[in-house]
Parts: structure tokens; sequence; C-alpha cells
């Protein structure tokens, strides 16, 4: 069975700004000191989110949300900002609760804007961007894209602006303009070469692999995917390596190799450890059966996906799995499941819009 939803999987490698922003900067400040003098600051609460930074996240999280909701709105500094970031990049990572984590990072952002901080403004806004790029609201991720890369290409570093190149190539891609897309992938591979970034350089061409979509090109994109592994089956975390996986299990499916491809899909499948990697390795395994015909597994596998899903906001991949599950209800002859499956990818293709 052809899917015409493929290619979701090919698109993100993306990576964040802000996984251990302001640290450095704030280290030689005394912040219990500082945030002592917030009207409605409980410092035992700020002292238990600091406890469990580390240790639990969620008890962090929580005791964030319960400081922030105490203090004075109008204040801003760089340990308020701080806060927002660990709790949006909890929601994002943790929960995949897109919206709440927009919320965060649209307050830090505005403190990061009070406090004239333009560089961690414009590491603020990529992650915005890619927020909303999960969304699926690709022309609020490409205005904060664009923003955040005229700040960043003078006084960002080398992965910064590497990293938004990598979000644009993303966003053009999805909207059709390959060439485009592929102007800003290789960009990003350039620059990973000048640094020596070997890591950088397989994620930049498996995602330069994922231009290639015509028939012709199926070799390419497979030979394309397998560099991108050798060069990070030593060097990438487990999240990144599992997705190249399943890229290279797709470019198999799509060369009718379907043993080399159920060899990916189990490679990848112990690195699958959060509902976002579980939906997606029960999506590309449900593909598999789907193309060898073995319908009843590839609906088990698909509903399996949109379980996992289900747990945090992923509007968009539930529309096209729903799609995908239309067409082989439709191929068994359940016309009441095919329609209903419609209905429901109708459903979460409005709701990527908003």
């Amino acid at each position: 069975m052809n899917y015409p939803h493929k290619l979701l999987i090919y698109l993100i490698l993306l990576t964040s700004s802000l996984s251990s922003i302001t640290s450095a900067y704030c280290s030689t400040l005394d912040s219990l000191s500082i945030l002592s003098e917030i009207p409605g600051a409980d410092m035992t609460v700020y002292s238990l989110y600091i406890e469990n930074k580390e240790k639990d996240k969620e008890k962090a999280a929580d005791c964030a949300e319960l400081f922030m909701s105490g203090i004075d709105s109008s204040a801003h500094n760089i340990y308020l900002a701080r806060i927002c970031d660990y709790i949006a990049r909890w929601y994002e990572t943790d929960k995949f609760l897109f919206s709440k984590a927009v919320s965060w990072r649209l307050r830090s952002l505005e403190m990061y804007t009070a406090l004239n901080d333009t560089y961690h403004k414009a590491l603020t806004e990529h992650c915005l961007a890619i927020l909303y790029f999960q969304k699926g609201q690709y022309h609020l991720a490409l205005r904060y894209t664009d923003d955040a890369l005229d700040i960043l290409k003078t006084s960002g570093t080398a992965h910064d602006v590497m990293n938004c190149y990598m979000l644009l190539g993303a966003i053009y891609r999805i909207c059709g303009d390959i060439p485009k897309a592929n102007e800003y992938y290789t960009s990003y591979v350039n620059t990973a070469k000048k640094i020596n970034d070997s890591l950088s350089v397989a994620k930049g061409m498996n995602n330069i692999a994922s231009l290639s979509t015509a028939p012709s090109d199926t070799a390419k994109r497979v030979r394309l995917m397998l560099e991108a592994i050798e060069l990070s089956e030593n060097t990438a975390g487990g999240q990144d390596l599992c997705r190249m996986y399943l890229n290279a299990a797709i470019a198999y499916m799509d060369a009718h190799s379907y043993e080399e491809s159920e060899k990916y899909i189990e490679l990848a499948r112990p690195l699958a450890v959060n509902i976002f990697l579980k939906g997606l390795w029960n999506y590309v395994n449900g593909m598999l059966h789907g193309e060898l015909g073995e319908t009843a597994l590839a609906i088990e596998d698909l509903n399996t996906a949109i379980n996992y899903y289900s747990q945090g906001e992923f509007e968009k991949e539930t529309a096209g799995i729903y799609g995908m599950l239309s067409d082989l209800y439709q191929s068994i002859g359940d016309t009441a499941l095919a329609f209903e499956s419609l209905r429901n990818r109708d459903y979460y293709d409005s709701r990527s819009d908003s």
C-alpha cells in the first residue's frame, strides 16, 4: 500500500537552543537574595524547585509553576526568565504539551526583552519557532526563526546559527519549497563541516536525504541515510539515532527491501523511550505491515501509535495516521470505520492549524 503520509517522519531532526540556557550567566549571582525581594515570592517553594531540578523534574516543575503564580507579575530578572525556561522545557520535552510550553516561552521572551538581553531573546525565539513548527503553525515558526537568525548571525555561536538553518530547512520542506529547504540544510551541513562537528553533519545529511522523494531517488536516499547512521552510531543521543533508524526503515520500504526495513525498525525499538518515539515506532511498524499486506497488524500498530500520541499534543501526526487508517479500513470493506477515521483526520487537521 502506498502511504501519502510517509514523509511525516523524514522531517524532524531539530535541536533546541535552550537546553542549558543561562546556567553560566546566572552562576555568579545570588538568586535567593534577589528573588526574595520580589513581592509574593515564596522562597520555600523556590528552594524545593532548586532541590528537585535534577532528581525529580516533575516536582521541580510543579514547584516552579507554584512559585511563579505567587509573585508580582511585573517582576523581570534573569532568574525568573530561567524558571520560565525550565517550565517550558518540561512541558515540551517531558510532557509534549506544546501549547503550555509556548505560553512559558512567551513569558521568558518578555523578560529577556525587558532585560535587553538580545542573545537569550534570540535563543528563546528559536525555541518558540520549534514549538510553533511542532504545532503546525508554520507562519509563526518562520517569523520567529527569521527574527532569531538576524540576531544570532552577529551575536550567536556557529551552532546557534546552524540550528536556525536546520529549522528553516524543515519549514520550507513541509511547505513544499524543496530548493529553499535544500539551501538551508546544505548551509547547516557546510557550517558543521567548518567546525568539525561530525554529528551535526550526520543530522544534516539525514534531512537532505528526506528531500529525495522521487522513486528514482530511492537509492540515493538509502545511501545518505546509511551514511548519516554510520557517522552517528557512536556519538548521537538515543532519540536522534532512533529517528535515523526509522528514516532508514522507510527508505528501505520505498526500495521494497522489507527485510532491511524490519532490521532498522528493530534497531529503533529499544531507543523509543518517550511517547513521541513510541508513537513513531508503532507508526513505522504499521506502515511496514501495511506494505506487506498484513492489514490487521497495520491497523493495530497505527491505533497504538494514536494511543501514545493522545498523551501529548500531536495533532498533525494523529491526523496523518487517521488518513492511513481510513485507507486500510476501506481496503477491507469496513466503510463505517473508514468514514469515522476520515472525520477524525479532519478534526485533528483543524486542531493543528489553531
